[in-house]
């Protein structure tokens, strides 16, 4: 076991900085992290923020961070570094995991992008280090709890195959108001890709994929009123793992009533669009307020 460890955060938003936190004051071994972002200050301001709230004697040290290429500052870092966690929207892991296997660093990221994981494991096949993916709250910790409820009910009821698997996420905020009813309790960044790529479940026990937003229902959850439906990327890679184990299997975004009325009003004015994902991102943007619970 190494006596120090190098470990580089790709980004500066809320995650990164949970991230780094958690990281500086959790570690076995306390090491040196790296926040590298786009927007220097803001990476500096994040590295302070930990060092100021962490316990421990750890050294946190900002950077110019170019997901497109590599300068020698960044180069200098990646080559001491150990492992790289990729906190960049999912649109750019591709890069930041080519950059991990160039130099030998371990790489996990949160993204529920689902083209750019598949990218991400073909180029990791012959990678000499860990690369672990979607290891989020959604996908991620969702899932790896989905499948531990299914290896403990088929091992408690000695089956096989079970009928039903669903798995609900929402990060909701306890403020919202009309006409959206949602605000953003994190990054934006990602949200219009969820509503409008195709998601992958399983029916009848086959991986299939059906349209986001296309089984919209209406569910109670503690005496409280949710809507759901099918969003892109939070089922990871369950649909594989478990295709001829579940008949029913998917992922679904819980929001507050009209929600996803408001959504489907706005897909309209875009269905003329070239990038309607990028149209509806900024129509979020501009209209959903962020909010701290």
């Amino acid at each position: 076991m190494k006596n120090h460890y190098h470990l580089i955060i790709a980004g500066a938003g809320g995650i990164a900085e949970a991230a780094g936190l958690i990281l500086a004051e959790w570690s076995a071994v306390t090491p040196t992290i790296y926040i590298g972002d786009r927007d220097l200050e803001k990476a500096q301001n994040v590295a302070q923020w930990i060092m100021n709230g962490t316990t421990k004697a750890c050294k946190v040290q900002a950077f110019y961070l170019d997901a497109n290429s590599i300068s020698d500052d960044m180069g200098n870092i990646f080559e001491k570094g150990d492992a790289l966690l990729d906190c960049l929207p999912g649109s750019l892991a591709p890069n930041m995991a080519r950059m991990a296997k160039t130099y030998k660093l371990c790489y996990a990221n949160l993204t529920e992008y689902v083209a750019e994981t598949n990218q991400i494991i073909q180029l990791a096949k012959d990678a000499q280090t860990g690369f672990v993916l979607q290891t989020g709250l959604a996908p991620g910790y969702i899932d790896v709890l989905a499948h531990h409820m299914f290896q403990n009910f088929c091992k408690k009821h000695k089956v096989e195959q079970v009928d039903t698997l669903e798995l609900k996420v929402g990060a909701l905020t306890n403020h919202a108001i009309a006409p959206h009813y949602y605000g953003f309790t994190w990054s934006p960044v990602g949200v219009a890709t969820e509503y409008l790529k195709d998601c992958i479940v399983i029916r009848n026990y086959n991986k299939t994929s059906l349209p986001a937003l296309s089984e919209r229902a209406y569910i109670i959850i503690n005496g409280i009123g949710y809507e759901e439906d099918l969003t892109s990327g939070g089922a990871a890679d369950l649909p594989d793992a478990l295709s001829g184990k579940v008949k029913h299997l998917d992922y679904k975004t819980l929001r507050h009533p009209g929600h996803y009325t408001w959504v489907g009003q706005q897909l309209k004015t875009l269905k003329n669009s070239k990038d309607p994902i990028s149209g509806l991102q900024e129509i979020m943007q501009t209209e959903i307020p962020h909010i701290e619970d």
